[in-house]
């Protein structure tokens, strides 16, 4: 009969159809099954799912047959893919671990509050540390590089401090100096000018040239005293 003929012509054709479809698919997910870009990969596999399932059928024998096939294919890649993220995992771990050793070291030498350039050199080391180590997944990345540069920033901030501290100290004293070297020039002054007064009583020729000889001193002793303090004003002014 030429109908049924036409039918089952006409299914085989479409069988063969799916079939060439189906092997096509399988050459295809066999490539992705080699490549090391998992994202992508995922896309492509689920892509490829979807057009096997629209292929329609080839038979149930066939049909079984190439589905080994190409589920052979997608089972590789998802090995290779779980493999690979497993490693990813056991590396970020190693590396997070690497990276808590240096949040405790920072935060040792913040809580120590011991203020020194040794100890500058060595945050500034395990910042150096921290970026040979490597990436150790974005959630406990974030979170120890957090608690890291809170410890570093602790340190940094305290040394900052403490060195205003030492300046405001030092500032004092060299206040306190400038005082005094004004209060012992006003002094040095004073005599000097009662010496300068007596000069005109003394009768004695030796005691005036003595006298002349000790102003002369206390002139070069106030001269002394005023580049002292001229140097103290320039310290201070820096």
């Amino acid at each position: 009969d030429a109908a049924i003929e036409g039918f089952y012509s006409k299914r085989n054709a479409v069988m063969a159809n799916s079939k060439a479809l189906k092997e096509e698919l399988i050459e295809r997910a066999k490539k992705v099954a080699e490549t090391n870009n998992f994202n992508q990969g995922t896309h492509e596999m689920d892509e490829l799912l979807n057009q096997w399932k629209a292929a329609g059928n080839c038979g149930k024998e066939t049909d079984d047959a190439l589905w080994e096939q190409f589920n052979a294919a997608r089972q590789a890649f998802y090995d290779a893919r779980t493999a690979h993220f497993d490693a990813q995992r056991a590396e970020n771990a190693k590396r997070a671990e690497a990276k808590a050793e240096l949040v405790k070291a920072a935060q040792a030498i913040a809580d120590e509050k011991f203020y020194s350039r040794e100890n500058s050199d060595k945050i500034k080391n395990l910042n150096a540390q921290w970026k040979t180590i490597g990436f150790a997944g974005k959630q406990q990345e974030d979170e120890l590089w957090a608690q890291f540069r809170a410890a570093a920033d602790s340190y940094f901030e305290g040394l900052k401090q403490y060195n205003q501290s030492r300046r405001d100290q030092w500032m004092m004293r060299m206040q306190e100096n400038r005082v005094r070297k004004l209060d012992l020039i006003a002094k040095q002054k004073n005599q000097l000018k009662r010496m300068e007064q007596e000069l005109g009583y003394i009768l004695s020729q030796s005691a005036v040239d003595e006298m002349k000889e000790d102003i002369e001193d206390k002139k070069a002793f106030i001269a002394e005293l005023e580049e002292e303090l001229a140097e103290l004003d320039k310290r201070i002014a820096e």
